[in-house]
């Protein structure tokens, strides 16, 4: 019996960026439309900034209400306010902003600041794994996987975990060799799941090396050399995990 990764959760993010972010508002409002008044003086303060970044969002700036949504998710100089952020991060999903559609999806698979919706949480993880976040496409596989939004999609699933395993995530690498080795949504194959298993713990799943040593055992020399040689060509340094 194989056991699973479990989906994953946001970036930690901390204060700090807040705290330079003078020139890129400026920036982000004028590119947006202020006022000959409002372009006068630049903000050199952070609390100036701050209120440059809520114009620039208001003007519809995706990154600035993305960051919005990011001060208010972990109360930066204020306590926390979900459904603030899950209100700024979709208005940035809707602009565009992978991150903040990343976000969004988390909100709403989480239920934190908004109404707990699986289903709606799966279409922004997909619109974000689209744009390139590794995380969404491993937590869109992880819900087709196990049903999570009605029927299981185990093909859906690997194509997921697929996409997210070739950018290094240690988790959607782990749970693609699990999909390999019962054969679910794909050819079963004990080398690629051996292979898998392999790029997986590369990339710190420290739990795959437990796999590996009984895949070990009961495969042949053929397909032990075949496994060692395709790890060898495809784990890649990994980008997270």
């Amino acid at each position: 019996m194989f056991v699973r990764a479990y989906p994953l959760a946001a970036f930690a993010v901390s204060s700090r960026p807040f705290r330079a972010l003078a020139p890129i508002a400026a920036g982000l409002l004028l590119a947006f439309g202020a006022s000959a008044q409002d372009r006068v003086t630049p903000p050199t303060t952070y609390g100036d900034a701050m209120r440059w970044y809520e114009k620039a969002a208001e003007a519809g700036s995706p990154r600035a209400q993305f960051l919005l949504g990011l001060k208010y998710q972990h109360g930066v100089d204020r306590d926390p306010d979900p459904a603030k952020a899950a209100g700024w991060f979709r208005r940035a999903a809707e602009g565009g902003h992978g991150l903040a559609q990343y976000r969004l999806a988390l909100a709403l698979h989480q239920g934190r600041g908004v109404g707990r919706d699986i289903g709606e949480a799966a279409s922004w993880y997909r619109r974000a794994a689209e744009n390139g976040i590794a995380e969404a496409a491993f937590n869109l596989g992880y819900i087709l996987d196990n049903g999570l939004a009605g029927v299981a999609d185990a093909a859906g699933a690997a194509k997921w975990y697929r996409v997210a395993a070739e950018a290094g995530l240690g988790s959607a690498r782990f749970n693609l060799a699990v999909l390999h080795a019962e054969g679910r949504g794909v050819e079963r194959d004990p080398v690629e799941a051996w292979i898998w298993f392999t790029c997986a713990a590369s990339a710190g799943r420290a739990d795959a090396e437990d796999y590996l040593r009984r895949m070990d055992e009961a495969m042949d020399s053929g397909q032990r050399a075949a496994a060692r040689d395709g790890a060898a060509r495809r784990c890649s340094p990994p980008d997270g995990g």
